[in-house]
């Protein structure tokens, strides 16, 4: 047999190999559509570092308002102030992880101080609304 021929013969088989494998592959993924209809999906979602902090930040605006309007007494100052302090030494450590990266994923205890702040500031917020 000629180089030419082998050649062919060759690419050939490695098209119907490419063609099976794609087949079975699609075949796996209709097999994991099929059969994940019989379990509740799954889905992972995260909050990136940058959608915290725009959250956490849509709150802080109209509480420095009422702070600002006297509205806001010194003693749940002082508590969001504390919340607040904590939040942005665990943020900025988070960013410094991620390396400046703000679409990276929250860690944990960032998330949890970006709540508790933003539970404390939906209350002055709704107190004063």
């Amino acid at each position: 047999m000629n180089r030419a021929v082998q050649l062919k013969q060759l690419s050939w088989a490695m098209f119907a190999m490419g063609t099976s494998l794609a087949l079975i592959a699609s075949g796996m993924t209709l097999a994991v559509i099929v059969t994940s209809c019989k379990t509740s999906p799954k889905t992972v979602a995260y909050k990136t570092l940058a959608v915290v902090a725009q959250t956490v930040d849509s709150s802080l605006k109209p509480y420095a308002d009422l702070v600002v309007a006297g509205k806001v007494d010194q003693e749940t100052q002082v508590k969001v102030a504390d919340a607040k302090g904590r939040y942005e030494i665990a943020f900025k450590a988070a960013v410094a992880a991620a390396r400046g990266n703000l679409q990276s994923p929250t860690p944990d205890d960032v998330q949890k101080l970006a709540d508790n702040l933003s539970t404390l500031l939906g209350a002055v917020l709704k107190q004063h609304g």
